[in-house]
């Protein structure tokens, strides 16, 4: 995922055909799904230049589990709809829906300095954010001030640790580092 500044931002990736009309599983990578919406402009690129139109947007439930499918203007049958399997489905960054005050997309998390509230104490920089079913994990780089090499840790974004989240001013405020750091 790309920061902030970034012409678009990933809302899912285009699985397996659905039937026989066009319509597409998506395996939905936005933080808030609902606002994928029919007659909508997505596009198949990072920077937004193959454009595609969703036709429609159900949810289904597949062996007990809630999925995504998509059917796509353009898309007639299952063999067009193979066609986009594998592709990653973008939006403009600048086309995503308003959201409430205090939330945030996860993509704005990448960039984010992360401290350790109290102590004040500089532990990272956000550079991924891996999502899971049971909860996100914020991958942090910061350099060891002895021999100035690049590690990596893993944060879960559970509240046991995140303090306070502050993307306008790409800061991350922990109570505590993980006990297995």
């Amino acid at each position: 995922m790309s920061g902030s500044e970034s012409v678009s931002s990933i809302v899912g990736i285009i699985g397996k055909p659905h039937g026989i009309n066009g319509y597409v599983f998506v395996r939905m990578f936005t933080d808030y799904p609902d606002t994928v919406i029919d007659s909508n402009i997505y596009y198949l690129d990072e920077i937004c230049s193959a454009k595609i139109e969703i036709e429609e947007v159900k949810n289904i439930i597949v062996r007990g589990n809630k999925r995504t499918i998509i059917k796509f203007v353009s898309i007639k049958n299952r063999s067009d709809a193979e066609s986009l399997r594998g592709s990653m489905l973008y939006r403009k960054t600048l086309d995503r829906p308003e959201i409430k005050e205090g939330d945030y997309w996860i993509d704005e998390l990448v960039g984010c300095e992360v401290y350790i509230k109290g102590k004040g104490s500089y532990v990272g920089k956000v550079i991924e954010v891996e999502k899971y079913h049971s909860n996100d994990n914020l991958i942090v780089e910061y350099r060891t001030l002895k021999d100035k090499t690049s590690k990596f840790i893993i944060i879960p974004m559970l509240e046991d640790y995140i303090e306070k989240i502050n993307v306008q001013h790409k800061k991350i405020y922990l109570h505590q580092l993980p006990e297995y750091i």
